[in-house]
């Protein structure tokens, strides 16, 4: 059977320039790839503390990310239970810590939901 979007492990974080050209590109860790299910990672944002954050589509968790002093594989710094369900996210930046997520629900429509999460700022 065919894999979801090819295959997990081919998943890139990219930085384009203003015009849409590859500055940097990196890679996830297998360890938190192996996590997600058929589908990659689903959302992230920069966090107040430096942090890339992610979700995959699967578990109620946001994975911190660092870029690497070396290499093109991200560290996987922590993983932070959260209520959403892996269909997007975005910090609420006039409030350091307080994150807005969506739960999808077939049939039943989408719920927002609102979270805390504990951010060291850089």
């Amino acid at each position: 059977s065919p894999v979801a979007y090819g295959n997990k492990y081919t998943t890139q974080v990219v930085r384009f320039t203003a015009d849409w050209q590859v500055a940097e590109a990196w890679v996830l860790p297998d360890k938190l790839v192996d996590k997600f299910g058929d589908m990659s990672n689903s959302g992230g944002s920069w966090g107040p503390d430096g942090k890339l954050y992610i979700t995959g589509h699967d578990n109620t968790e946001l994975y911190a990310m660092e870029l690497p002093k070396m290499g093109s594989v991200l560290r996987w710094s922590g993983t932070v239970p959260v209520d959403l369900a892996g269909q997007g996210f975005a910090f609420d930046r006039s409030e350091s810590g307080m994150l807005y997520g969506i739960i999808r629900r077939p049939g039943n429509g989408s719920e927002v939901t609102v979270s805390r999460i504990p951010l060291r700022q850089p």
